[in-house]
């Protein structure tokens, strides 16, 4: 049980490390392209939620994954 715990902090912490570099990524561009920067914020917020929820349902499904292969 303390290996899927391990996955799944550790998937959490990468997974909000992907979601802030997401939005800076797209912040920087989106901020290029649209003269509202309300729009680019909004937009680039969503793209790091999208990017956390990726990274941490994989981190979920590897914790999952030990934990069926383990018993």
């Amino acid at each position: 049980m303390e290996v899927q715990k391990l996955v799944a902090g550790i998937g959490f912490v990468f997974a909000l490390f992907a979601g802030l570099a997401a939005f800076l990524i797209t912040y920087e561009e989106y901020a290029r392209h649209y003269p509202d920067r309300r729009i680019a914020f909004r937009k680039s917020m969503h793209m790091a939620f999208v990017a956390f929820a990726f990274f941490f349902t994989f981190a979920l499904i590897a914790a999952i994954l030990f934990w069926v292969t383990s018993s």
